[in-house]
């Protein structure tokens, strides 16, 4: 049973992946990854997303065998009753929490960059009532909104990411082989890293809406993209600043970015465009995250009726996009959120995928 009468097309679909896929990663870890591995940062991506086609490869063969079908129906019935609903209250919790984690890191993206003087606490307002607004309308119109940002984020996104080459020199990234792996085994974001690639996510509640053939082929590309994008977005700072600098930067990709404003180019404040830009991703993977986890509370708890849940999420989200929480507190809810989304979207959907292949359950 998928909520509501709702039908989205291959394309924003498609998109909705895409824009998962970014969110708000190159601002959440590349200080830590540069840091770990320094000019090899990009290569750290590799496992995350290896992992997350992997679980975008289990979701197809679950919309494969059960067409019809998304995890509200076929988890209680391969992890039995209480298995199953537990599944799909944790997967609830998971997508509200990722609605307030990405507002959170843009909220202090936005306060430490463009108005420290600012409360954190208007941005995370507004940005949540947004999301909250256009969650309400269900996931049609937040997939037309996600489309029709594209004219604005596809050429500003374009622009981003090979504008800050001509500060760079790209000899700082070699050699290429020689990665050190064990030390992204040794620190604490290897949860982070390993769910780097979480843009299928949505697909396991959204997959039967979908209209059209080769819809998982469009999404592979998709999430494809985005991850070479990242991969971009990390290696980016150290070719510009060299990985001694590079690391001591909060949010490198916003310094390199920034660096154009210093080239011959006549574009200022650069930087704050890449803000202003990244505000547009932030809210679609927001508003996503907010009805996803609407909808399973209102499966779970109101006989399918999401619309109530939305500006109760809402206002939870609020609390989680603002600094009520200290950095200690910030770091330990991320590290749980990132694990959840490592077990609950990418290895659960893996043994669910390998049990429906083993019992032969046909659509």
């Amino acid at each position: 049973m998928t909520p509501g009468p709702f039908r989205l097309s291959v394309g924003q679909a498609a998109w909705l992946v895409f824009y998962l896929t970014l969110c708000v990663t190159p601002f959440a870890f590349a200080e830590g990854l540069i840091q770990a591995m320094g000019r090899w940062a990009w290569a750290g991506l590799l496992p995350g997303f290896a992992l997350g086609v992997l679980a975008l490869g289990a979701v197809a063969v679950l919309h494969r065998r059960l067409p019809r079908d998304s995890v509200l129906d076929y988890a209680p019935r391969l992890l039995g009753r209480f298995g199953g609903w537990l599944y799909i209250a944790l997967l609830g919790l998971l997508f509200t929490a990722g609605a307030g984690a990405n507002l959170r890191i843009f909220v202090d993206m936005l306060h430490s960059t463009l108005n420290a003087g600012m409360t954190a606490w208007v941005p995370a307002l507004v940005m949540a009532a947004l999301a909250s607004y256009v969650a309400f309308f269900g996931p049609e119109v937040v997939a037309r909104v996600a489309t029709a940002l594209l004219l604005a984020v596809l050429p500003g996104v374009a622009l981003i990411f090979t504008l800050p080459w001509l500060n760079s020199v790209p000899g700082r990234l070699w050699p290429l082989w020689n990665v050190p792996w064990v030390s992204l085994t040794r620190q604490a974001h290897t949860a982070s890293i390993l769910g780097v690639c979480r843009g299928f996510l949505p697909l396991l509640l959204i997959a039967p809406m979908v209209d059209g053939r080769r819809f998982f082929g469009r999404a592979l590309a998709a999430q494809v993209a985005g991850s070479i994008l990242l991969m971009v977005a990390f290696a980016m700072p150290v070719a510009v600043f060299g990985p001694d600098l590079a690391q001591q930067f909060r949010f490198p990709l916003l310094d390199a970015a920034g660096t154009v404003a210093w080239s011959w180019l006549p574009i200022q404040r650069w930087g704050h465009l890449t803000v202003l830009l990244w505000e547009l991703i932030t809210f679609v993977v927001a508003s996503t995250y907010l009805w996803l986890g609407a909808a399973i509370g209102g499966w779970l708890l109101m006989r399918g009726r999401w619309r109530p849940l939305v500006p109760v999420l809402g206002g939870a989200v609020f609390l989680l996009a603002g600094p009520l929480l200290g950095p200690e507190a910030e770091s330990a809810v991320s590290t749980v959120w990132n694990w959840s989304v490592v077990v609950l979207g990418m290895v659960v959907p893996l043994g669910l995928a390998a049990a429906v292949l083993m019992r032969g359950q046909a659509a």
